[in-house]
């Protein structure tokens, strides 16, 4: 059986933006998380979540309202069934085309 996950945030704050970046990089202990599983951050390595919106943001050159939403989270996933029908506990592989 296979599973897709998408899911949508709103992270209006820097505190979210913060408790976003301590789930996502496992800064913190998240329950249905494999404690030994890999972690690979792809984009802001070294940089805080807040840091690199607000980097955004000023390279657009935008002065947001002071209540204003500054990012949007997107997570889209789907299990490893889909990704690797053949050898679904092989974590690290995947079949190129499904992944496209």
């Amino acid at each position: 059986m296979t599973f897709a996950i998408c899911r949508t945030a709103k992270l209006s704050t820097t505190s979210k933006q913060t408790s976003a970046q301590g789930h996502n990089r496992r800064e913190i202990e998240v329950k249905n998380a494999d404690p030994d599983g890999v972690h690979i951050t792809l984009i802001g390595e070294g940089k805080t979540i807040p840091e690199l919106v607000d980097a955004r943001i000023e390279a657009a050159g935008i002065k947001p309202r002071k209540n204003a939403m500054k990012a949007q989270e997107l997570f889209l996933s789907a299990s490893a069934a889909y990704f690797r029908p053949d050898s679904p506990g092989e974590g690290g592989q995947y079949d190129p085309a499904r992944l496209d």
